[in-house]
């Protein structure tokens, strides 16, 4: 799905990632690589795939779309709990696969208590934001005063019911006047679910799918999706 916002053109891409096609820069937020191994630790038996799924994933996204650079809104890692050296290989291996890529990372609440990557995967580091041409990429969503903000940490979603069906919560992008909320990119994160304006876009991600979703009638949502 493609869209014109602050003299840029967007698109939105199935595999939860925004790619700016003038620059061919790819943006995601909150991978929250490691995070069923801090689970593990903790001593809940989740079983550990997502990390290899989601960079197989985001390997997608970068030779479908052709990107020459990669900014992730926060949160690359989930927890110091889950650096394990499996999970180090899994994301050094991936690295490999892309050793032209310009990687940076803004560091969210999670990266802070996990710590930084491994210098193996030579990203740059900006420790709250970065300019991007006339834009603003943060971790958390905010106002700024002249710059529109791409931003992420609320994991976003959506819940609606379907036509003659149960109800669904997907994760979104939510694009406001000054600003694109992006989804979440693990898949292991879970969603929250927003309360948009009238006048702002939901875009909802559903496997290979994204789709609008009329913000006009979240309050009545059983009319929204015939089929999907």
């Amino acid at each position: 799905m493609t869209l014109e916002w602050h003299c840029h053109t967007w698109d939105l891409l199935p595999e939860r990632a925004l790619f700016e096609r003038d620059t061919k820069t790819l943006f995601i937020t909150d991978p929250h690589f490691g995070k069923a191994h801090a689970f593990q630790k903790a001593g809940i038996p989740i079983p550990e795939g997502a990390a290899g799924q989601d960079c197989d994933r985001l390997s997608q996204a970068i030779e479908n779309s052709g990107a020459r650079d990669l900014v992730i809104l926060g949160d690359f890692l989930h927890a110091a709990e889950g650096r394990s050296p499996q999970i180090r290989d899994i994301l050094l291996q991936w690295r490999s696969r892309h050793p032209e890529i310009r990687m940076r990372l803004i560091l969210g609440n999670h990266d802070f208590s996990a710590g930084a990557p491994w210098k193996e995967m030579n990203f740059e580091i900006h420790e709250t934001s970065c300019s991007w041409g006339n834009l603003l990429c943060s971790h958390y969503p905010h106002k700024h005063p002249s710059l529109p903000v791409l931003a992420g940490h609320l994991h976003p979603g959506f819940r609606f019911r379907m036509t003659h069906g149960p109800s669904v919560q997907l994760p979104c992008f939510w694009i406001t006047r000054n600003q694109i909320i992006l989804p979440a990119f693990g898949s292991f994160t879970g969603t929250k679910n927003i309360e948009p304006q009238q006048a702002d876009q939901v875009w909802g991600v559903a496997d290979t799918e994204v789709f609008r979703i009329p913000v006009a009638h979240r309050r009545r949502p059983t009319a929204l999706i015939k089929n999907l």
